[in-house]
């Protein structure tokens, strides 16, 4: 299934990490940052992905509101 995502141009990957690490690390990359922020849990424990998603969430509320985006 990868080959075929990246024969047609998509940037897929994968990692496993800590809710701690996937903090730490969006703080440097965008890429992950964007990816948290899309992230769904398809299968696996929902309290973990439950955990990840109130450990991000508050961060980047403040940080959107010290931004001018949206735009109004």
């Amino acid at each position: 299934m990868l080959y075929a995502l990246w024969d047609l141009g998509f940037k897929v990957g994968h990692a496993s990490r800590t809710v701690e690490e996937c903090i730490r690390l969006s703080r440097e990359d965008m890429t992950i940052r964007t990816s948290i922020l899309e992230a769904r849990r398809l299968t696996g424990d929902e309290r973990l992905a439950d955990e990840l998603k109130r450990a991000s969430a508050p961060r980047w509320s403040r940080a959107r509101a010290r931004s001018s985006w949206p735009p109004s």
